[in-house]
């Protein structure tokens, strides 16, 4: 008899233990959005300074597009050929970089160019070295022309070399670059790597990366290694620069055939897969400003939201 009522008192204590359990990892599925009124047809999202609109791009990266969320309602800024590269949109939200080339008496020309809402376009350099927007920052745009750093001055419209900033970047030839006291400084966490996806904190001096083959990782300013996030791409720090999301995405050669959305901390400890309850091929997240919600894109150019979901312990 205390047999039996020892067994049925430690299966009792184990179902309840599991439940126990059971409750402290699951979390509810944030509940993903479609802009229904929106055709497909758009790509790789960003976020405006007012979180209430997105800046997106059409297929090959031609065009650049306003997305008005509240009105699900979309707007032409440029129709420009691969204008959907590398954009830098303004802290006020009034201006846009984009890099263009072309060809000009057999010659490849490439150029940077601004654009306010009104569609009005300026080029700040055309020449035949390669290009590359970086950011925008207190009213000046930074950008490389043949790898040297340049700052144009969005008020006066004077453009200065080697300017006093601290920046991490990759540049037109990959390298992953440490800017500081006007110096260029290449640092190689990897040895003798191509680097992708490289943006800075904005918390403190470290740098996220990915190197292909390698995964995704965080260095310091000296390219010490100091995290290893494994599987991530297109990742973007949160506004706190404590985590950082990114997608883990994967193809035939021909096509996406899956994609999730990850949420990892810089040290690489936790990780969680925010979609993996979504049948939707989820392609690079961006963060609102205030990193609250997230916005991404599938394959056929559908345009979602979703709620950014609370931090919960393993």
């Amino acid at each position: 008899m205390n047999y039996k009522w020892l067994l049925i008192f430690l299966a009792f204590s184990i179902q309840i233990a599991c439940s126990t359990n059971t409750a402290h990892r699951t979390t509810k599925a944030p509940p993903i959005q479609l802009i229904k009124n929106i055709a497909p047809g758009y790509f790789h999202p960003q976020w405006m300074p007012d979180g209430k609109h997105l800046l997106v791009t059409g297929v090959e990266n031609r065009g650049l597009y306003l997305i008005d969320i509240q009105n699900e309602s979309t707007r032409t800024l440029t129709k420009d050929r691969k204008a959907g590269n590398n954009i830098a949109i303004s802290d006020d939200g009034q201006h846009l970089a984009y890099q263009g080339s072309e060809l000009t008496q057999r010659r490849r020309m490439h150029a940077i160019h601004l654009l306010d809402l009104d569609g009005n376009k300026k080029t700040i350099y055309k020449g035949r070295p390669p290009c590359k927007v970086l950011q925008f920052a207190k009213g000046k745009l930074y950008y490389l022309a043949d790898n040297t750093l340049h700052a144009y001055d969005l008020e006066s419209g004077q453009d200065e070399m080697h300017p006093d900033i601290t920046l991490g970047y990759s540049d037109s030839d990959l390298h992953l670059v440490w800017y500081s006291e006007k110096e260029a400084h290449i640092i190689d966490p990897l040895e003798k790597g191509k680097y992708i996806w490289a943006s800075m904190s904005p918390a403190e001096p470290l740098l996220v990366f990915n190197r292909a083959g390698l995964g995704t990782h965080v260095c310091d300013a000296s390219g010490k290694l100091l995290a290893d996030l494994g599987r991530l791409h297109a990742t973007q720090w949160t506004p706190d620069g404590q985590w950082l999301i990114g997608m883990d995405d994967y193809d035939n050669g021909m096509a996406y055939t899956a994609s999730d959305i990850i949420r990892v901390s810089k040290a690489g400890r936790q990780r969680t897969n925010l979609t993996e309850h979504s049948s939707v091929i989820a392609l690079y997240p961006r963060l609102s400003p205030d990193g609250t919600r997230i916005a991404f894109s599938s394959p056929e150019g559908w345009m979602y939201l979703m709620p950014v979901p609370p931090i919960t312990k393993d």
